[in-house]
C-alpha cells in the first residue's frame, strides 16, 4: 500500500511540473489529460495487482500424479494421432447406424507421411451380423452406406472394408 502512495505521489508531482514548466495553451491542457491518463491506469494496476495476489492463494490441483516430465514433440504427436484415430472411429460408426448399418467396431488405418500429418487410409468396419463380409454387393443398403461413408471421407468405396464377425 506504501508504494501505491508512493507512485500516485511521484505521479502527481512529476505531472504538476510539467504542468509549470509548459506555456499556457493547447499543450497544457493534452499534458493534464495524459497525466490524469497516467494516475488512471497507476490505480487501475494498483487495484487489479491486488484483486490477482488474492488468487495466488488458492492451489489448483496437480494435473497428474506424476512428477512434471517433459514430453517429447513425438510423444505428442502419437497422442494426437491416437485421439484423432478414436474420434475418427466414433464419427464413422454413427454415420454408419444412421445409414443403417450395424457396425459393432471401427479400425482407423492411416498413412504417415514424412513430415506431414496422418492420412486417411482405410476404414474397416466390424459389422455385427447379416451383412456379407465382401464388398456387401448382395445388400443394397450396406453398399449405400458405404457410398455414404466413401462420399463422406472422400475415400474410394474400396478403402471401405466390411469385416463379419
Amino acid at each position: 500500500m506504501a508504494e501505491l502512495v508512493r507512485n500516485l505521489t511521484l505521479l502527481v508531482v512529476l505531472a504538476a511540473v510539467l504542468e509549470l514548466w509548459l506555456p499556457a495553451g493547447d499543450m497544457r491542457r493534452y499534458v493534464r489529460l495524459v497525466a490524469g491518463l497516467l494516475l488512471v491506469a497507476a490505480v487501475v494496476q494498483a487495484i487489479l495487482g491486488g484483486w490477482r495476489s488474492g488468487f495466488a492463494s488458492i492451489a489448483l490441483p496437480p494435473v497428474a500424479s506424476h512428477p512434471a516430465t517433459p514430453v517429447t514433440a513425438s510423444e505428442w504427436q502419437r497422442r494426437a494421432e491416437e485421439l484423432y484415430q478414436d474420434s475418427l472411429a466414433r464419427q464413422v460408426q454413427a454415420l454408419a447406424r444412421l445409414a443403417g448399418l450395424p457396425v459393432d467396431r471401427v479400425e482407423v488405418v492411416l498413412e504417415r507421411e514424412c513430415g506431414g500429418y496422418p492420412r486417411l487410409r482405410e476404414l474397416k468396419l466390424h459389422v455385427s451380423h447379416s451383412v456379407p463380409a465382401s464388398t456387401a454387393e448382395e445388400d443394397g443398403k450396406a453398399t449405400e452406406a458405404l457410398k455414404t461413408l466413401a462420399d463422406f471421407y472422400n475415400m474410394e468405396p474400396r478403402q471401405i472394408t466390411l469385416m463379419a464377425p
